[in-house]
């Protein structure tokens, strides 16, 4: 192999490298936005279990009070609030696991897991359409996604090692030029003193052919790149194919998580006015029987379960966005991260559309 293929070699190893790291650090980016969207959620429902534990408690406060309550209508309003303030306390451990979660991932040396720092986040849930083309992002997936350049990576170096096996299937002719420089004389001086003369001087030139009989290690190597070529061609189409895959799913998974966003935000709505219209009728009617207030309690839990059904909703949204940015490769510009490779340098004679140029850091 020539040295300018090993060379090239070299080259397609350090891009393939440098891919690599770039995958890395997306699905690493891809795994924080995740699980800072799961605090915003953790966080959230832990709101709205408080609220819930305070109705609550109101109503238990109530039915304490009224004479003609039951011991049954006492215990099962008991029940309920304790069964609420133990959600509490089951949101207070999610929101501590999801906090702890984002410091592992972030790996901040001030907000370490060991530490008791509670990370809270400071935004709401994403609830904002967004406007993707399918043709637009299949064409940015296969332009920045580490997988596709990998398999073009992958092609370049088969195609490189088929053309030295190519190569190595010819015959081999050797060429050999000799000039040889004679003297004899009596004294040292005298003999070299003949050789600048150059008065005898013999020349010699030689081919050596060389074919080996039926050229079987060499045909058998080139008949192996061509498979390994047929193998990269196989694997870049397997990859646009899941990378094409993965863009249409990431789509499907925003619009269908956005139309849940709508259709929970309904459902709240409707178990929020079903709670007023009761609370309505309380100030109205002041018929705060054990019943009455019994109804009271199930609603308050459906307006609960309405809210965190909505936050649910929100929260997939967001996640289902972070993955669509994944699937397109975009998710580092979509962050404001910027990539630099430093001490690259590529041969002129290389360059491609296929390969991104890299910033460069300047000479010093």
């Amino acid at each position: 192999m020539s040295p300018a293929r090993r060379f090239f070699l070299a080259a397609n190893m350090e891009r393939d490298s440098i891919q690599e790291l770039k995958g890395t650090l997306i699905d690493v980016v891809t795994q924080v936005e995740q699980a800072y969207w799961n605090l915003v959620r953790a966080r959230d429902d832990l709101y709205i279990l408080q609220r819930l534990q305070v109705r609550g408690e109101d109503v238990l406060g109530v039915l304490r009070k009224r004479l003609d309550a039951k011991p049954i209508n006492r215990a099962d309003a008991a029940a309920a609030v304790e069964e609420r303030r133990a959600n509490v306390t089951r949101g207070q451990r999610v929101l501590r696991s999801a906090s702890d979660q984002l410091k592992t991932l972030i790996n901040h040396p001030e907000w370490t897991v060991g530490s008791e720092v509670l990370l809270l986040p400071v935004d709401t849930g994403l609830d904002q359409p967004v406007e993707y083309s399918l043709v637009d992002s299949l064409n940015t997936a296969f332009a920045n996604r580490p997988e596709v350049q990998r398999a073009i990576i992958s092609l370049d170096n088969t195609s490189i090692r088929q053309k030295v096996a190519d190569s190595a299937r010819l015959p081999q002719l050797n060429l050999r030029a000799l000039t040889r420089f004679s003297s004899l004389q009596s004294t040292f001086g005298g003999s070299y003193d003949a050789l600048a003369e150059g008065r005898f001087i013999d020349y010699q030139l030689g081919l050596q052919f060389e074919m080996p009989i039926g050229n079987r290690a060499a045909e058998a190597n080139y008949t192996t790149t061509q498979i390994q070529r047929m193998e990269a061609n196989a694997a870049y189409r397997n990859t646009l194919q899941q990378v094409s895959g993965q863009v249409k799913t990431s789509l499907r998974d925003v619009v269908s998580n956005y139309e849940l966003i709508g259709e929970t935000r309904v459902a709240r709505i409707a178990a929020a006015e079903n709670l007023r219209q009761l609370l309505l009728e309380e100030q109205i009617l002041a018929a705060l029987t054990p019943e009455f207030l019994d109804i009271k309690l199930r609603r308050q839990d459906e307006l609960a379960g309405a809210e965190q059904r909505e936050n649910q909703a929100i929260a997939e949204y967001a996640t289902a966005l972070a993955q669509l940015h994944q699937a397109c490769g975009t998710t580092l510009d979509h962050n404001r991260i910027v990539f630099e490779v430093p001490n690259l340098r590529r041969p002129q004679v290389r360059d491609s559309d296929l390969f991104p140029d890299y910033p460069l850091e300047p000479e010093k």
